[in-house]
């Protein structure tokens, strides 16, 4: 249950929300871990052409990081380059309905996702990029809540979303 969960919350997340999508991967994650030690999933290895980059990476990253000017600092940034060991972790804990499933929520959350974005563009509030600031309100959205006004509004005329950063939108929007 908690592994089935994690993998919809992180599929709904990764369309809206990296902190949501990270939140479900650690709770797939742990009820994958919980079903290994209750011996309700037995460990299978299925190399996969995966495998030898991934085993480069990691041996790539922590010679650089332990070689590095400050390696309790580059090691410390290890977290962030491994988006990749969440599809090898899905590999290991997931079978083909499953996947379609997520695969369905996905699209769901993300057409969802993408239909906000447009309704932004829509409105046409524009906020600066660098300051913040409103910058242009359509005088008939002028009345709307400032609360309103801030999520629909553009940054430099590009579609924020749910993100709170255009490029990590444009990275998930799938339309």
């Amino acid at each position: 249950m908690i592994r089935t969960s994690g993998l919809y919350i992180m599929a709904a997340g990764l369309a809206f929300s990296i902190a949501l999508a990270n939140i479900g991967l650690g709770l797939f994650t742990a009820g994958l871990i919980i079903e290994y030690c209750r011996k309700q999933r037995t460990w299978q290895w299925r190399g996969s052409i995966l495998d030898a980059p991934i085993a480069a990476g990691l041996i790539a990253y922590i010679v650089s990081g332990i070689a590095g000017v400050h390696p309790l600092a580059s090691l410390r940034a290890f977290p962030s380059e491994l988006l990749f060991m969440v599809f090898y972790i899905l590999r290991l804990g997931i079978d083909r309905d499953e996947a379609n499933k997520a695969l369905r929520v996905f699209a769901l959350f993300t057409v969802a996702a993408a239909a906000y974005g447009l309704v932004q563009y829509g409105v046409g509030i524009n906020r600066d990029p660098v300051m913040g600031t409103i910058i242009h309100i359509p005088s008939w959205a002028q009345n709307l809540p400032d609360g309103l006004i801030q999520e629909l509004a553009l940054k430099n005329g590009r579609i924020l979303s749910t993100r709170g950063h255009y490029i990590t939108y444009a990275e998930a929007a799938v339309f």
